[in-house]
C-alpha cells in the first residue's frame, strides 16, 4: 500500500503545483480487521506524513456498504486465489480470468493500472497463468 499512497500524494502535489490549486482526496478503506481510524491515521503518518495533508477524509467501512469496495474486494480475492496456494497446494485462476474484462487496464496492461502487485514472485506467477 505504501507505493499507492505515495503515488496519490505525488499526483495531487503535481496537479496542485501545475494548476496553482490545492487538491485533497477522500479515501475509503475496506475494514477487514479491528483497525481503528486512529490506527490508520498513525500508519499513514508513518508511511508519508504528507498523506495527512492530502487525504482530507479518511474512512473505513464494511465492503457491503459501498459498491466500489465490493468490486475491490472481488478483485483482491480473485488475485489472491490465483496466486496463493490453498491448503492442498493448488491455486485457482478461474475467478481472476472471469473478472479480468472488467478490471481497469490500458491495452491489456492490468498490473500498472487496475492491479498493483509489488512482489516479483507474484508477477512471475501471473505471467505463468497468462494475466501479465
Amino acid at each position: 500500500m505504501t507505493s499507492l499512497f505515495e503515488s496519490i500524494v505525488n499526483f495531487t502535489e503535481t496537479i496542485s503545483v501545475e494548476n496553482d490549486i490545492y487538491i485533497t482526496v477522500d479515501i475509503t478503506f475496506s475494514n477487514r480487521s479491528a483497525m481503528t481510524n486512529d490506527e490508520l491515521l498513525d500508519y499513514l503518518h508513518c508511511v508519508d506524513e504528507r498523506c495527512i495533508e492530502v487525504f482530507r477524509d479518511i474512512g473505513m467501512m464494511s465492503p457491503g456498504r459501498r459498491a466500489g469496495l465490493q468490486a475491490a474486494d472481488a478483485i483482491a480475492s480473485a488475485t489472491f486465489n490465483a496466486l496463493e496456494p490453498n491448503r492442498f497446494g493448488f491455486t485457482e485462476d478461474r475467478y481472476l480470468n472471469t473478472i479480468l474484462p472488467i478490471i481497469y487496464n490500458v491495452k491489456g496492461d492490468y498490473l500498472n493500472h487496475g492491479i498493483k502487485i509489488t512482489p516479483q514472485k507474484a508477477i512471475a506467477e501471473l505471467e505463468n497463468i497468462g494475466v501479465y
